[in-house]
């Protein structure tokens, strides 16, 4: 399966920006759970929830980056299957390979893995 790599990097840089919404929705969330619980932070969660708000706008910004470069390389072929053979997630490999519905996940249900 051969794609340009313009469309995947404008693809993989659309997934971006999708986690980078998802994560900052989280951190509202969490911000929001931690204020209700009037509970003081204590100094390794401080940091974590730092740490995961630097991994929001890292993730954004890397997203912004391969949808800026995605017209650079607009007409150059690229093999895709060896590349989304090594990904762990369907829905991932569906959505940079342009075979993702384009629709939201299912809400209503959490599946944590551990």
């Amino acid at each position: 399966m051969k794609d340009m790599l313009g469309e995947v990097l404008a693809r993989i840089g659309q997934e971006m920006a999708t986690i980078a919404e998802t994560s900052a929705a989280l951190e509202a969330i969490i911000q929001h759970t931690m204020a209700a619980s009037q509970s003081p932070l204590d100094l390794e969660t401080f940091h974590s929830l730092q740490g995961m708000d630097l991994m929001t706008q890292k993730i954004g910004d890397l997203g912004r980056f391969l949808a800026h470069i995605s017209s650079a390389y607009c007409d150059v072929p690229i093999e895709m299957s060896e590349a989304l053979a090594v990904l762990h997630l369907q829905d991932v490999a569906n959505s940079i390979s342009g075979e993702g519905s384009g629709q939201p996940p299912e809400t209503g249900t959490i599946e944590i893995f551990l």
